[in-house]
């Protein structure tokens, strides 16, 4: 077998990312190189040259390159990647000072991480997946998950919403799970928690 039979196909697929295979496959060092630079290397220009000699169709697929940004970061240097996984999903860079590279994550959550991390660029595929209407319960069943049972309907010594006579409602004045914390709206991050200082600016924060 030739190696030409095993260089990657480079048809576009819906459900991929926006970014060529070969730029999904290359680790961005925030330390080393620019997200620029990376997009015009995937792209097959030097990044000294700065984009000259590229068509406008490339320079377009560039820019769009960088504006899909990163995916599956690493929070520690060598430890693998830990946050931006899920279908869909990618981060931004926002910006470099000094040790620290500053990330707008998909919740809006802007952090720090140490600039000599790595992630991949582009955008994580199956983009649809918040999309995807289950449909019925049986097609839950198929993927070997079953049904969870209400707490209302088990007896008190099971759930704090069991008991009572005939259909009662849960009693309790908030809902709480079967350990008793509330499960609508309580904060369950600890205060004193390491990673609290790489936080620039929480989720939902105006």
């Amino acid at each position: 077998m030739n190696d030409e039979s095993k260089t990657p196909s480079n048809d576009y697929d819906p459900g991929m990312s926006l970014a060529t295979p070969e730029i999904l496959n290359r680790w961005l060092d925030f330390e080393t190189m620019t997200l620029w630079d990376a997009a015009l290397i995937a792209h097959g220009a030097s990044p000294d040259a700065g984009g000259i000699g590229l068509s406008e169709r490339s320079k377009r697929a560039v820019e769009e390159t960088c504006e899909v940004l990163s995916r599956v970061v690493k929070l520690k240097p060598g430890k693998g990647g830990q946050i931006v996984r899920s279908a869909g999903t990618s981060a931004q860079i926002m910006a470099k000072e000094g040790k620290m590279a500053f990330i707008r994550m998909p919740s809006s959550e802007m952090r720090k991480i140490p600039i000599k991390c790595r992630a991949t660029i582009g955008q994580i595929g199956n983009v649809e997946h918040e999309s995807e209407v289950i449909g019925k319960a049986g097609r839950m069943r198929w993927k070997g998950r079953r049904g969870g049972v209400r707490g209302v309907a088990m007896n008190p010594v099971d759930h704090p919403h069991g008991g009572g006579e005939g259909k009662a409602p849960q009693g309790s004045p908030h809902p709480v799970t079967p350990w008793g914390k509330a499960t609508k709206g309580l904060r369950t991050r600890k205060k004193k928690k390491y990673s609290s200082k790489y936080i620039v600016r929480r989720r939902g924060a105006k």
